[in-house]
C-alpha cells in the first residue's frame, strides 16, 4: 500500500471539524507576489534573525526576538505568518517549493490560517503541508491550554468582567452568587511542553536552611567584610571613612572605628579578635584595639591608597597592599617597615597571607599578574598570569592551594607546583570576592552579575547559586558556618543565619477518629485507631468497555475530536493496551468512512512525535493490513488520506536518515580530536526510525 503512487490528492481534499469531506476546488488561490517588496522590508526588520539564517539584505542581530512567538496566532500579521513559515522550514533549506509556499500564504493574516484545513495546506505545498498544519495545531493547543490554565488559576486579571445569567439548577442554595465570565485577554505564548523541574539536591536543602535575609544600610558601598574567629562572631563592614563592628545577634553595631580621614578599606581582624587593621584612602594602614576602640598604630610609608592590610599567621606582623605597587610587611611592635616589594605594573588590589607560614604572601593587581614572595629571602617565588585583572585571592585552609578572581573567571592554582588545577567562567560580569564556607569545603564567589555562586572544592563543580537584588562586592562566612553576609554596591548588607531543616514533603493531614469497620486499618501507639476510607476510582468510559472486551466500542470513546485531538495520550495508551491484548486488529476492523477518516487524520498529527512514534506505527501497519484488500470499496478521500500518511511517514524517514548521517559525522569530528566530547555524543538520543 505504501508503494502506491497516489496522483495529486492533496488538491481535491478538504477536512472538516467533524470528519466529513468536501472538495478543495472551492479553495480560495492568492495572486503569487514577490515574498521581500519595498512595503515589506520596514517590518521585516523586527525579526531578522533566525538561528543564524537571515532574511535577504537583513543584518544579523543574535538578540533579536522572534515577535510571533509573543502573540496568539489569530492576532498575527501577514508578515508574522511569513516569519513563521520561514522559521519552521529553516531545517529543509531553500528550495524553490519554499518560495512556492511563502507566495500562497503572502497575504494570509493569523485569522485566516488557523481556519485553514489540514487539505488546504496540502494544496499549498505536497510535501510540507501535512508538517506545517502539524506546526500551527501544537501553537493553538498551547494556547488554548495555557488560556485554560490562566482562567482556571486567575493567574491574569481580567481587563473586565462581566455578569451572565445562568439557568437554575436542582438543589441550588438560595443566595449564591452568579458566576462571572470574564472577557478575552491577551496573553504571552508559552509553549507545550515544559521543561523539567529541577532535581532538589543536598546543597538545595543546604542553602534553604538560612532563613530570610536581614538587610542593613550603610552610607557608601561595602568594600569589605570579615568575621571575627572568635566565639560570638561578630563582623566588621568596612563603609566609607570608617569600620563599623555589628553584633552577630542583635544586628546592631557595637562598636565604630572612624578615625579615617578618607575612605577605608578591607578591615580585617587578628587570629585573637582583639586586633583589626585597615588601609585607606590617604596610602596609611592604621591598627585598632576592638574592645577599647583605641588607636593604636599607623604604618606609614605607602605612596597611594591601601585598599587590603591583613595579618600573618604568627599574628606580629602585618602585610599591606596599595595602588603603589608596591607590597609591605610590617612590624607591629616597632611600627616599621621589614620589606617591600614592588613587582608589579599596576595597581594591587588584592592580596593575602598563608595560613601555615608566616613568611609567605600572596598578591595581585590590575596587570593579571599573581605573585607570591619569601619573606626570608626576600624574593618572588613564582609568577603567575591570571590573563584578567585581578580582584581577590585566597589561600584554602592547608595553605597548598590557593585561589584567584578577576574578570570573568574563577582559577584554582597548586601553591606548591605551580600548577593551574581548574577554571570556573560561568559568571556574566567581574568576579569580585571569595570566601571559604562549610569548614572549607565549599568556596563562595560574589560578582557584579548580581549572583553568588558556591563551588565545591572537591569535583570543582558549581553545585548552587543564588540571586541578590544589587551587584555583590563582598562576602564572609562565620567559622561555624551558621551564618554569611554579603556586601553590595548600594550600601546593603545582607545578613543570613542557618534556621530549620526545610522539610521535603508536605506536611500530612490529620486524620479524624473513626469507628472500627470493614476498611484498612493505620496503626498508632495510642489507645485510638485510624481508620483510612477506601477511595475508589472513577473509570472513564473506554476502560468500562475494556472491562467488558468491548474493542470497538472503547475505541469509538476516545476516537472523538476533544479528546483525540486534544489528548492524544490517552488514545496512544488505549492502543497500547489493545497491543498488549492483542485486540487491535479487531478494533480497526469494519469501519465507516468517517471513523475510519478520525483515525487516518490522527496518524498523520501524531505519529512523528518521539513519545507516540513506535505505538502508532505498529497501529499504521495494523491499519494497513486491515484494509489492503477493501480499499477500493471505499471513497477517494480515504485513499487520499492513505497516500496523506504514506508522505508523512517518508519525510519522517527521510528527516531521520539525515540527523543519524549529521551524528555520524559529528562521532567522525570528536574521534579525530580525541576529546572529551565524545561521551556527548555517546549519550545523544538516536531518532527512531
Amino acid at each position: 500500500m505504501w508503494d502506491e503512487d497516489i496522483p495529486s490528492f492533496i488538491q481535491a481534499l478538504t477536512t472538516l471539524d467533524d470528519g466529513s469531506f468536501i472538495s478543495s476546488s472551492t479553495a480560495s488561490t492568492v495572486k503569487p507576489t514577490p515574498l521581500y517588496s519595498e512595503s515589506t522590508k520596514e517590518h521585516d526588520c523586527r525579526n531578522e534573525h533566525y538561528d543564524g539564517v537571515s532574511s535577504p539584505g537583513a543584518t544579523s542581530d543574535s538578540s533579536t526576538s522572534r515577535g510571533w512567538e509573543e502573540i496568539p496566532v489569530k492576532q498575527w500579521t501577514c508578515m508574522d505568518v511569513l516569519q513563521w513559515l520561514k522559521y519552521t522550514l529553516i531545517p529543509f533549506g531553500i528550495n524553490s517549493e519554499r518560495n512556492i509556499i511563502f507566495e500562497h500564504f503572502h497575504n494570509t493574516d493569523g485569522l485566516a490560517l488557523s481556519s485553514m484545513t489540514l487539505s488546504d495546506f496540502v494544496t499549498c505545498s505536497s510535501t510540507f503541508g501535512s508538517f506545517l498544519y502539524d506546526k500551527l495545531q501544537t501553537y493553538l493547543r498551547a494556547e488554548n491550554s495555557v488560556s485554560n490554565l490562566y482562567q482556571r488559576e486567575n493567574f491574569v486579571k481580567p481587563k473586565q468582567e462581566i455578569t451572565t445569567p445562568e439557568k437554575k439548577k436542582p438543589g441550588r442554595p438560595k443566595g449564591a452568587k452568579r458566576r462571572k465570565q470574564s472577557v478575552s485577554f491577551k496573553i504571552k505564548f508559552v509553549s507545550l511542553y515544559m521543561l523539567k523541574s529541577k532535581l532538589y539536591t543536598k546543597e538545595n536543602k543546604y542553602w534553604k536552611k538560612f532563613t530570610d535575609p536581614i538587610l542593613l544600610k550603610e552610607f557608601g558601598q561595602i568594600d569589605y567584610l570579615q568575621f571575627s574567629p572568635t566565639e560570638t562572631y561578630n563582623f566588621a563592614a568596612t563603609s566609607s571613612a570608617r569600620v563599623q563592628i555589628y553584633n552577630s545577634i542583635t544586628k546592631q553595631v557595637s562598636k565604630n572605628l572612624n578615625k579615617f580621614k578618607e575612605t577605608a578599606y578591607g578591615g580585617s581582624f587578628r587570629q585573637d579578635g582583639k586586633l583589626i587593621c585597615a588601609g585607606s584612602e590617604d596610602s596609611a594602614v592604621r591598627l585598632f584595639d576592638v574592645s577599647t576602640r583605641n588607636l593604636l598604630r599607623v604604618f606609614k610609608g605607602h605612596t597611594a591608597a591601601v585598599h587590603r592590610a591583613f595579618f600573618t599567621c604568627d599574628n606580629i606582623h602585618i602585610a599591606s597592599f596599595s595602588d603603589d605597587k608596591s607590597v609591605i610587611l610590617w612590624d607591629i611592635a616597632t611600627e616599621e617597615k621589614i620589606v617591600q616589594f614592588k613587582e608589579h605594573n599596576d595597581y594591587i588590589r588584592a592580596g593575602c597571607t598563608s595560613p601555615i607560614n608566616p613568611n609567605v604572601i600572596l598578591s595581585a593587581g590590575y596587570d593579571g599578574i599573581v605573585k607570591m614572595y619569601d619573606v626570608r629571602d626576600k624574593t618572588v617565588v613564582c609568577s603567575l598570569d591570571h590573563d584578567s585583572p585581578v580582584e581577590s585571592v585566597l589561600f584554602l585552609h592547608s595553605g597548598s592551594v590557593f585561589v584567584t578572581a578577576g574578570g570573568k573567571e574563577v582559577r584554582i592554582w597548586d601553591a606548591f607546583s605551580r600548577n593551574l588545577l581548574t577554571r570556573c567562567s560561568q559568571y556574566h560580569k567581574t568576579v569580585t570576592c571569595l570566601c571559604l564556607s562549610c569548614k572549607g569545603k565549599r568556596l563562595l564567589t560574589g560578582s557584579l552579575d548580581q549572583r553568588i555562586k558556591v563551588i565545591d572544592l572537591v569535583s570543582y563543580k558549581v553545585v548552587h547559586s543564588m540571586t541578590y537584588t544589587s551587584p555583590i562586592l563582598s562576602i564572609a562566612c562565620s567559622n561555624d558556618d551558621k551564618t554569611f553576609i554579603t556586601g553590595t554596591v548600594s550600601g546593603l548588607i545582607t545578613i543570613q543565619k542557618q534556621g530549620e531543616s526545610v522539610s521535603e514533603e508536605p506536611e500530612k493531614k490529620k486524620i479524624p477518629f473513626k469507628y472500627f469497620s470493614d476498611t484498612s486499618v493505620k496503626s498508632s501507639n495510642s489507645i485510638d485507631t485510624y481508620v483510612l476510607p477506601l477511595k475508589k476510582d472513577k473509570l472513564a468510559k473506554f476502560e468500562f468497555a475494556l472491562r467488558k472486551f468491548q474493542y470497538s466500542k472503547a475505541l469509538d470513546c476516545v476516537m472523538i475530536q476533544h479528546i483525540a485531538f486534544k489528548m492524544p495520550e490517552v488514545v496512544v495508551t488505549l492502543f497500547d493496551e489493545l497491543i498488549r491484548r492483542k485486540g487491535l486488529l479487531h478494533a480497526l476492523s469494519d469501519r465507516n468512512s468517517k471513523q475510519l477518516a478520525i483515525i487516518l487524520r490522527f496518524l498523520i498529527r501524531f505519529i512523528s512525535a518521539d513519545n507516540f512514534k513506535k505505538i502508532l506505527t505498529e497501529v499504521a501497519n495494523c491499519m494497513i493490513d486491515a484494509y489492503c484488500d477493501v480499499i477500493d470499496t471505499y471513497s477517494s478521500d480515504i485513499r487520499k488520506l492513505f497516500g496523506l500518511l504514506h508522505t508523512t511517514v517518508k519525510l519522517e524517514i527521510e528527516i531521520t536518515e539525515e540527523l543519524l548521517r549529521l551524528q555520524g559525522a559529528f562521532e567522525m569530528i570528536f574521534a579525530a580530536a580525541g576529546s572529551a566530547p565524545t561521551e556527548l555524543v555517546a549519550n545523544m538520543p538516536i531518532p527512531n526510525c
